[in-house]
Formats: structure tokens, C-alpha cells, sequence
């Protein structure tokens, strides 16, 4: 019990209101993410996945077509900011970097919005914030695929969220509206929403008679937005190609390019980088274990009916059911950088928790001390997050990397060792080796080389990768596109494909790695990539 000294003092302090505490925290939330957002800025070269966009945006700025002899394999939004980053400051590594980190903070505190109509303020504080510091190991690697572009499923849910407040059928057109572009820029995270506001949709037990109004309305407002850009690829490519290129394709590649989850495993040592890695697999089971809270939860309601309480909140099933199916992603290529991607609504879902563990304390307890038991144990799974990830040691300066990497000017830095390093001498080497205006051929899914040389590839298919080719019909046209205007050099990976045995080049592409034997010899080998050679009597 307070005493009579502090019920005054407590009394007597201004109570903020709603709309004050909302501008603390969005500006708290907008300082701290712009800030460990720039920790990354000159941090490391990812050579496939961020590479590929700025190859792909090289190539269209000389010309070429998207989805012809521009290979890519997502909706062309997903391209855009290295587009726009390579019009502004070729090849686009930094500016491209900036803009993603755009995207980031927005979801930031688009997620803290959304938040706020599920819980309390303190726990959507702590959600948004639980968001702002993640994933540190993904962000220095630059797989930040999903934070990106999540942030139109957010929209799009907070457009349902007014929709299920005013039952206006313009707010479920808004919601349709976001959830078209996302759908093109990214397919897996609109699927996804699409579906969680349906099941929020049925949750919510409206009249029979809505369903084909709000059907409608949500349709037309997707339609609305994914026309324009549905129109210019089959004017360009043709609905064929746009079938295989942005559907088709992709599922064959993640098929063939699947990884399990990381057994769980105790930390090696007491070593910080050992603790992340045991935490990362931990991870995959964490976020398992509470969709499947949730949804069992949501079963059992559905099944006591439309009174429950958890079928009262159709939001929070349209966010549970939205994470959920995007959560599988996550599990067909299972390494962290599609976990952190998928993490988000994860994130989000664990500040709803801590809030109901609030309400089940005060069940047992005195409001205030349910309160402050509720509220420690989420500062506690912050520290927890922030330990686990090495977050501190970035703001302690302690973390980073030293080397300037020397075919990006100097304005991006690698640990000056291992696969940053290997690639710097690599590119380099290629600089060297060959003239402006040469061809090359990466045939070891590093499409950053071409990006950062200025050397480009042969056009087509030239993203080698398990997948690239789905048939022996594509393989060979490719070798007909090579022998039309053969490469001057040629990179070569020196191991399979993910370190997996029988994901070699010689497996995944067998025609193309006996033409480039035969027609290439090694020159140079810098640890995980070799550099080929014409020999003499093919020279070009």
C-alpha cells in the first residue's frame, strides 16, 4: 500500500493524454530506429539478395526489359528502390541501403499504430520497440526482404481495423487497395494478409447479406491498385512469361533451394556470437509454439461460438491468422534471414501476450501489482531480445566491421576475412582482368559482382542459382545466348550451393558447367569463388 505522502505526490503529477503518449512513444520509436538503422549503412555486402535488385535495376537502365533479358524472379515493385537507388547514385549500394531503412522505420511505427488498437499503449510500445532493435545479424547481411515490404500488410490491416469499426464498405476498399500493392511488391506477404483478413472477416460474424458488398469493395480496391502494373508487364512480356516469371519460377527455386530448421542446440560457449546462433534456432520454435496458442485458442472459441471473447476481436484473428501463413515461409528456406523477415508479426503478438498476462494477473492480484509484475517481465523479454541478438554491443560501438571494401569506394566495410573479403578480391580481380564493356558470366549467384565491376552479364537467365533453369530447353538457350557473344571471364563457385552436397553447379545446371570446362580454364582463386579464363584455342 502507497503511502498517504505518495497517493498525494501521484495524485497530484498532470496526467498525459492518449494523444501525448502516442507522440512520445511514435517519436522515441522514430529516434531509435532511424539510429540503429544507420549502424548499417556501410555494414558488410550481401552478394545474392542484395545484389540481384541492383543488377537487375543495372541492366534496365541500359535498357534492357524486365522479365526478358532482365532476369527476376519477384514483382517488379520489389525492384523499385534499387531502381531508384541506381538512378540516383550508380551502382545504388548506399542509396538503395537508405531507402530500405525507410521502409523499415515506417513499419516501425505503422506496427506501434496497429498495436495500439489490439493492447494498451506500454505493450505496443514495447512490441514496436521489441521491432526497432531486431535482428541485427540479418540487418548487417542485408536479408531485410520481409521488414521491407510488410509494411503495406500493415496498412492494410489498419484500414480493416476501421472497417470493422464504421462497417463502411470504403474502408474495406482501402484495405484491398493496400493489400494490391503489396502484392507488388512482395507476393508472400499479401497472400498472407489477404487471408488473415478473411478469417477476421468470418470472425467477426457480420450479416450474410455484407459478404458479396465488402467482397466487392476489397476486390475492387486491389484491382485498382495491381492494374496499372498488370498491364504494363503484359504489354511488355506478355501474361506467359509474367505467369512463369513472378509465380512459377519462385516456387520451383524455393523448392530446390529448401533448408531445414537449425537443430536446437545449447551455445557452443558463453561467446555472444554462440548465444545468437542457439537463440536464432530457438527462435523458429518460439514463433511455432505461439501461432499455435493463438490458433488453438481461436479453434476452441469458434467452436464455443460467437460470443467468446476472442472471436469479439476479429483484428487480433485477422493478425494472429496474417502472421501465421507468413510465418511458413520462413520454414521452406529455413536460415535466419527469412526468420528475422518473418518476425515482425511475431513481435507484435508477443506484446499482445505480455498485455494478457496483465489482465490474467489482475485476476489474482491487486491491479497495481499486476501491473508492475506485467510490465517487468516485458522489460525483461526486451533485455532478453537485446542480450540474446548482441543489440547492445552496436550501441556500445563494440560491433561492426573494420576492412573498407575497395570495389565499392570504400564505403562499405567487410571483417577482412571470409566471405566479404573473398568477394572484394574477387571483384577486384575482375576489374583487372577485363575492360568497360565487357561480358562476363557469374555463374555462382553473386550478382553483385556485375553491379559493382559495371561489367555486365550476358542478359537472360544470368542469376545462376539451383532453379534458374527449369528444363533442359532453358539451359540450352542460355548456352545459345553465351555462344552468340562469349563472356571474356567467368566466375565460378568453388563449393555447392549453400555448403549442401548435391547442390552443385554441375547438378543444377549440368550443360552449362560442361560448356564453361570446356571452353574455360582456371586463372585465379580467391577461397570461395575461381575466375576462368578463355583457353587459347576458344578464345573470343
Amino acid at each position: 500500500m502507497q503511502s498517504p505522502l505518495m497517493s498525494r505526490l501521484s495524485s497530484s503529477l498532470p496526467r498525459l493524454s492518449r494523444r501525448t503518449i502516442t507522440a512520445i512513444h511514435a517519436l522515441i520509436l522514430l529516434a531509435l530506429s532511424l539510429y540503429f538503422e544507420r549502424f548499417f549503412y556501410g555494414e558488410g555486402a550481401n552478394a545474392v539478395d542484395e545484389g540481384w535488385p541492383l543488377y537487375a535495376a543495372m541492366r534496365l537502365h541500359a535498357g534492357g526489359t524486365l522479365y526478358s533479358d532482365v532476369f527476376f524472379v519477384f514483382p517488379p515493385g520489389h525492384l523499385l528502390p534499387a531502381w531508384i537507388a541506381y538512378a540516383l547514385d550508380p551502382p545504388g549500394l548506399i542509396a538503395s541501403r537508405v531507402i530500405y531503412s525507410a521502409f523499415n522505420t515506417a513499419l516501425c511505427l505503422a506496427m506501434y499504430v496497429l498495436g495500439r488498437r489490439l493492447m494498451p499503449p506500454a505493450y505496443a510500445f514495447v512490441a514496436a520497440l521489441l521491432l526497432c532493435i531486431h535482428s541485427p545479424h540479418s540487418h548487417i547481411s542485408h536479408f531485410m526482404f520481409g521488414y521491407r515490404y510488410l509494411l503495406f500488410p500493415v496498412l492494410a490491416l489498419l484500414a480493416f481495423s476501421r472497417w470493422l469499426e464504421s462497417e463502411q464498405h470504403r474502408w474495406m476498399m482501402i484495405a484491398g487497395l493496400w493489400t494490391g500493392v503489396s502484392l507488388c511488391f512482395r507476393l508472400t506477404p499479401a497472400v498472407a494478409v489477404a487471408v488473415g483478413m478473411a478469417a477476421g472477416f468470418l470472425a467477426a460474424k457480420r450479416d450474410l447479406g455484407d459478404w458479396p458488398a465488402d467482397g466487392l469493395a476489397f476486390l475492387g480496391g486491389a484491382v485498382a491498385a495491381c492494374t496499372p502494373v498488370a498491364m504494363w508487364l503484359l504489354w511488355t512480356v506478355g501474361p506467359a512469361t509474367v505467369w512463369s516469371e513472378i509465380f512459377v519460377r519462385p516456387v520451383e527455386m524455393t523448392r530446390l533451394q529448401s533448408l531445414p530448421m537449425p537443430a536446437l542446440h545449447w551455445p557452443k560457449s558463453w561467446g555472444r556470437w554462440d548465444i545468437t546462433y542457439a537463440f536464432e534456432a530457438l527462435e523458429f520454435r518460439l514463433g511455432l509454439m505461439l501461432y499455435a496458442s493463438y490458433l488453438l485458442a481461436a479453434a476452441v472459441a469458434w467452436l464455443r461460438g460467437p460470443t467468446t471473447a476472442v472471436l469479439r476481436r476479429p483484428l487480433v484473428v485477422a493478425v494472429v491468422v496474417w502472421g501465421a501463413v507468413y510465418f511458413t515461409r520462413a520454414l521452406g528456406r529455413a536460415d535466419y534471414g527469412h526468420l528475422d523477415s518473418a518476425m515482425p508479426p511475431v513481435l507484435l503478438l508477443t506484446g499482445f501476450a505480455l498485455s494478457r498476462l496483465e489482465v490474467v494477473l489482475r485476476s489474482l492480484w491487486p491491479e497495481r501489482q499486476a501491473r508492475r509484475v506485467a510490465l517487468t517481465t516485458a522489460a525483461l523479454v526486451l533485455l532478453a531480445s537485446i542480450l540474446a541478438q548482441r543489440v547492445d554491443l552496436w550501441f556500445l560501438g563494440y560491433a561492426g566491421t573494420k576492412v573498407p571494401m575497395q570495389i565499392a569506394d570504400k564505403r562499405t566495410r567487410h571483417l577482412g576475412f571470409g566471405a566479404g573479403a573473398a568477394f572484394d578480391r574477387t571483384a577486384m580481380a575482375t576489374v583487372r582482368l577485363t575492360k568497360p564493356g565487357d561480358i562476363i558470366l557469374d555463374a555462382s549467384s553473386i550478382p553483385l559482382l556485375s553491379a559493382l565491376t559495371g561489367r555486365m552479364g550476358p542478359g537472360g537467365a544470368d542469376v545462376i542459382m539451383p532453379g534458374t533453369f527449369r528444363d533442359e530447353y532453358e539451359e540450352r538457350a542460355f548456352i545459345e545466348r553465351l555462344e552468340r557473344d562469349q563472356p571474356v571471364l567467368v566466375v565460378v563457385p568453388t563449393q555447392d550451393f549453400d555448403r549442401l552436397e548435391g547442390r552443385g553447379l554441375d547438378r543444377y545446371a549440368p550443360l552449362l558447367s560442361a560448356w564453361i570446362r570446356e571452353r574455360y580454364a582456371e586463372h585465379e582463386r580467391h577461397e570461395y569463388w575461381a575466375i576462368l579464363l578463355p583457353r587459347p584455342s576458344v578464345a573470343p
